[in-house]
């Protein structure tokens, strides 16, 4: 999924579809599909704050969205990583 979005100003038309489309993935993807962790700067994802889609897209408008969470397994994207030898 394009994260372009993440950096633009909140009020753009891209930052309000790439919420959409994130809340979209999320809810789809949520064991809970009532609630999920918060990715908002606010919240932080790690301080595990769960809260519904209506409250989620209020933080990620009014707070924006978390810029250091760029891997969102919390929300149903895949995580890859590469595997390394250790000596």
């Amino acid at each position: 999924m394009d994260k372009g979005w993440i950096n633009t100003n909140r009020t753009s038309v891209e930052y309000i579809n790439g919420v959409q489309s994130f809340l979209e993935l999320a809810f789809a993807n949520a064991r809970d599909s009532k609630l999920i962790v918060c990715p908002c700067n606010h919240c932080k994802v790690g301080h595990n704050h769960w809260f519904n889609r209506d409250e989620v897209a209020y933080h990620l408008m009014f707070y924006r969205f978390w810029s250091s969470y760029i891997e969102w397994v919390h929300h149903g994207e895949l995580f890859l990583m590469q595997s390394t030898s250790i000596p």
